[in-house]
């Protein structure tokens, strides 16, 4: 290392990671806020150039036509979709989710952040065997969501 290099703890080549944020909005309605930093914060004209513009990068559940590859992201935005279904009652959004939890093996992982959305305490329940949404909404008297 330089001693430049071993100031900064970096070599030339050396490069950081990137990051990007995704917000995952659940809500029945459409999104009708800001997508950019600048949407969020009052600037005033002349200060605009010099403030940087990030995009927000927004799924929203119940309208989205991502094309996932992994399974475990593709089942929890189909389970999501089904919950927030506002066109479904809520018997049908039951029935649904329970529907595709029988055609699919869904990863207790997935249900954990599902249930996680809806603040939904998995620890109160009193399971045996596999984890699945429908027994936790129920068991927690969520089904009003549905």
């Amino acid at each position: 290392m330089t001693e430049d290099e071993y100031l900064s703890h970096m070599r030339k080549e050396d490069k950081f990671l990137s990051v990007v944020t995704v917000v995952i909005y659940y809500g029945e309605k459409a999104w009708d806020g800001a997508k950019d930093l600048h949407g969020v914060l009052n600037i005033p004209d002349e200060i605009k150039p010099f403030v940087g513009n990030y995009p927000m990068h927004l799924v929203e559940v119940v309208n989205n036509t991502l094309q996932f590859k992994n399974a475990d992201n593709r089942d929890l935005f189909q389970l999501l979709n089904l919950v927030y279904n506002a066109s479904l009652d809520k018997k049908q959004r039951l029935e649904k989710t329970q529907e595709y939890e029988d055609s699919h093996t869904v990863d207790e992982d997935v249900v954990r952040a599902l249930v996680a959305t809806n603040n939904i305490k998995i620890e109160k329940t009193k399971r045996k065997g596999r984890l699945k949404v429908c027994t936790l909404f129920e068991e927690n008297g969520y089904d009003e969501r549905y």
